[in-house]
């Protein structure tokens, strides 16, 4: 049987804005989710910092809130983990908007967007 498409044609047509938008919303669960969970476990534990702590300080910084503690930072990681598709596609295609032939500029921002990509979660 012949296929039903013909090579060329349109298989599957995504407008940009909704990868922005599932990078945008994976991005945010990722610090809302750290934070409630923080909240919810060991709110004095992560408000208090080298000179002060609760009352004085009655809000998290976000390096508190998704690196100090798990489970806080296994929930980031893997909101940020699910960031990374749609971050792709945000490079890949700022690289086709971006690319000019003779230049090799926007070949270094698409390495240097993958290499933040790589990099978003932390080295542990």
């Amino acid at each position: 049987m012949a296929p039903k498409h013909r090579d060329g044609d349109i298989v599957a047509l995504i407008p940009g804005q909704y990868v922005s938008h599932a990078h945008t919303i994976c991005a945010y669960a990722a610090f809302l989710g750290a934070l409630f969970v923080g909240l919810s476990l060991h709110y004095k534990k992560i408000v208090e910092n080298e000179h002060f702590g609760y009352p004085t300080e009655w809000f998290p910084s976000v390096s508190s809130t998704i690196g100090d503690r798990y489970p806080e930072r296994s929930v980031f990681q893997i909101f940020i983990a699910m960031t990374s598709g749609p971050r792709f596609a945000l490079v890949y295609l700022n690289y086709l908007l971006t690319k000019r032939p003779g230049s090799s500029a926007a070949k270094w921002v698409a390495g240097v967007g993958v290499f933040r990509t790589l990099t978003c979660g932390g080295w542990t």
